[in-house]
């Protein structure tokens, strides 16, 4: 299960604004603990979410058009809570207070003999640079790893 043991206090306003912004995406019943849908994970990702400093400054909870980002934020949280990235080898700076369009890591590599620097490879979360919407996760791990 997830620890939320020791978590800030949550504003409740703002969790239940929020809640309302991602029960589309989660349903209701994950919330209810007394529901056979119930999701430690997503109730800990929610609550990150209503405690994360960069959602809290950046996305208010009654401005419709930033549902979208909030809804995506949720997403690859909950996403990192539900595979445990703070056991990762690299978390790729996942759960920060950064946006998560920047939630990845970019490395160029060079040839063994040759000192050519190749395509630089991006490993994480991919937004698109124009409309900030995740395009892509890429979290495998290269054989030369």
């Amino acid at each position: 299960g997830v620890d939320t043991a020791g978590s800030e206090q949550v504003d409740t306003d703002r969790l239940e604004a929020l809640r309302t912004i991602v029960l589309p995406l989660s349903g209701s019943g994950v919330f209810d603990p007394t529901s056979p849908a119930y999701s430690e994970q997503r109730v800990a990702t929610l609550e990150w979410l209503a405690n994360d400093r960069y959602a809290t400054e950046r996305l208010p909870a009654d401005d419709p058009s930033l549902t979208w980002k909030i809804r995506q934020r949720y997403v690859v949280g909950l996403f990192h809570i539900m595979t445990d990235s703070s056991n990762w080898f690299d978390d790729f700076n996942g759960l920060t207070d950064q946006d998560e369009c920047n939630w990845n890591r970019g490395s160029s590599f060079k040839g063994d003999f040759t000192g050519v620097e190749r395509e630089v490879e991006v490993k994480g979360i991919i937004c698109d640079a124009e409309s900030g919407r995740v395009e892509r996760i890429i979290y495998c791990k290269s054989s030369v790893w």
